[in-house]
């Protein structure tokens, strides 16, 4: 935006659009994502170096040649801005010595780590060349959509921009210059995903990472567009502040609602960590085994053992008589804690509907019992919603399948001689859709922490 030599304001209102973009947030709260900004950023830097100063350098072009390195050595999203880049370069330059020292080094070392490491290693994903149009016709609406927070019409709140600064006198030739880079560079990058992912359907398209690189590219030009157009028509202040004003803050709002969430998983991996404490040294647990296979799969009892006896990790974390519980269900062991499910304080999921089996509520809890063939009940569990499962009689199995993630959840309830009461066994369902809960024939099964709908 200094390019664009927008006044200081309407720069400061682009970089709080931009820095608390909701619609891109996962690559703003994830640090797995951090290449992926790396990489763009440094390409970004990189075009700004060789485009900058009155005149070309050697100087200037040597250095933009390294962060284009850098940033392809990155991560792929470079890929876009150096495709540009090059084309910018020849267009305006029409040097072929100078593309040659910015960009030979570069695509040159792409290339060879491409044809003699990329191919053999990568997985081939199949093109869908049929896809290919639809993906990348979704993505542009969609982003565009989510930058404006406005569905449907975000992308003709950008197409409008774009013919004002293309068609109306009021912009300068280097503000139309760096407005068609900018839409160049959206373009490709999104042309390149549909290439290279629409093999996964449309709706891939949507990926909040994503959307981050079009709200990355887009909010400079819109934020150009309101300011110059503002400054000469002044009128229009309160139709392009409430539409301004609801993009920011329904961005903010995502960010803030995706940042809790992210806070959350993380409190709830801390938990699990902590209760593996006390069977590290288990014969019964494997050491592949994962305290949280799902957010946190690399993080096994071997590992977390050797963080211990290097004095690298502890916990003196309080746990409830529900986690505790819930951790001898995940790592299989048998536990005494509790002779009886009632009173962990667990209501977080519901039961829809039941099929070949009766219920009554008994307490706190809900008792099944089956009347016909393959008895199950379908559950509606809040986020991160956990309940116990109780049962007598012969030995039984107890299996919990999630739509969302079939066959991840099982449990098995170990009743042990006829008649004894089983064992605790606490169900922890952190994806969203409805578990089924396949119950054991012939005998009674008592949920609690789940209620009748």
């Amino acid at each position: 935006m200094v390019r664009f030599n927008v006044p200081m304001m309407w720069r400061i209102v682009g970089l709080i659009w931009l820095g608390l973009f909701g619609a891109g947030a996962e690559n703003l709260v994830w640090p797995f994502q951090m290449s992926f900004i790396w990489a763009f950023a440094l390409s970004l830097w990189g075009l700004l170096v060789f485009t900058g100063g009155e005149r070309p350098t050697v100087r200037r072009d040597l250095g933009a040649s390294a962060l284009f390195t850098l940033g392809l050595f990155t991560a792929s999203t470079s890929l876009s801005v150096t495709i540009v880049a090059a084309c910018v370069l020849l267009v305006s330059s029409r040097s072929i010595l100078r593309l040659l020292r910015v960009f030979a080094v570069p695509i040159g070392l792409y290339a060879a780590w491409y044809v003699f490491y990329g191919t053999s290693r990568m997985p081939h994903n199949p093109i869908s060349k049929t896809q290919v149009i639809p993906y990348l016709t979704k993505a542009l609406s969609f982003g565009l959509d989510q930058t404006f927070q406005f569905p449907t019409i975000g992308l003709i709140f950008a197409v409008v921009a774009l013919v004002l600064i293309a068609s109306v006198d009021w912009f300068t030739p280097q503000q139309r210059r760096i407005t068609a880079v900018l839409s160049a560079i959206l373009f490709v990058f999104y042309l390149m995903s549909a290439i290279g992912r629409s093999f996964l359907g449309i709706e891939a398209a949507t990926a909040s990472r994503y959307v981050y690189f079009c709200g990355a590219m887009a909010i400079p030009f819109v934020v150009l567009a309101v300011s110059v157009v503002l400054e000469r028509k002044p009128k229009l202040l309160p139709i392009a502040g409430v539409i301004l004003a609801i993009a920011i803050a329904g961005n903010v709002a995502l960010f803030l609602s995706i940042r809790n969430d992210r806070l959350a998983l993380t409190n709830d991996a801390k938990w699990k960590f902590a209760s593996a404490v006390e069977y590290l040294d288990v014969t019964q647990v494997a050491d592949e085994v994962r305290p949280e296979p799902t957010y946190n799969p690399d993080v096994s009892i071997k590992g977390l053992r050797m963080l211990r006896d290097q004095g690298l990790w502890s916990s003196n974390m309080q746990l409830s008589e529900a986690m505790q519980v819930d951790a001898a269900a995940r790592f299989g062991i048998r536990t005494g804690l509790v002779s009886k499910p009632q009173g962990l304080g667990l209501a977080n999921a519901t039961i829809v509907s039941i099929e070949g089996a009766t219920a009554s509520t008994s307490g706190e809890c809900t008792v099944l019992q089956p009347t016909g063939a393959s008895p199950h009940v379908v559950m509606q569990p809040k986020p991160a919603a956990s309940f116990s499962i109780d049962t007598d009689g012969a030995p039984s199995m107890v299996y919990v399948r999630s739509q969302s993630d079939p066959g991840m959840h099982s449990g098995a309830i170990d009743t042990g001689t006829a008649g004894a009461t089983a064992p605790v066994w606490v169900m922890t369902f952190p994806l969203t859709g409805q578990p089924v809960l396949a119950l054991p024939s012939g005998v009674t099964t008592t949920l609690c922490g789940v209620s009748l709908q």
